[in-house]
């Protein structure tokens, strides 16, 4: 592995740790029928997803 992909792995794991900590806290705070709550979490369960199709992409 060269460096890029380190830094590439360790940001994924930084970033998808405090991305389970925010849903967490998120998830404990709003109501089950919060409509932005709601719309927060699937943009970011799109923007995981994303991220990860752009990795497995350039890993390539």
């Amino acid at each position: 592995m060269d460096f890029m992909t380190v830094v590439r792995v360790i940001c994924m794991i930084i970033l998808g740790t405090l991305s389970m900590y925010e849903f967490y806290g998120s998830h404990t705070r709003y109501q089950a029928n919060d409509i932005s709550g709601a719309i927060y979490h699937i943009l970011l369960a799109l923007f995981w997803a994303v991220w990860l199709l752009i990795q497995a992409v350039l890993g390539k």
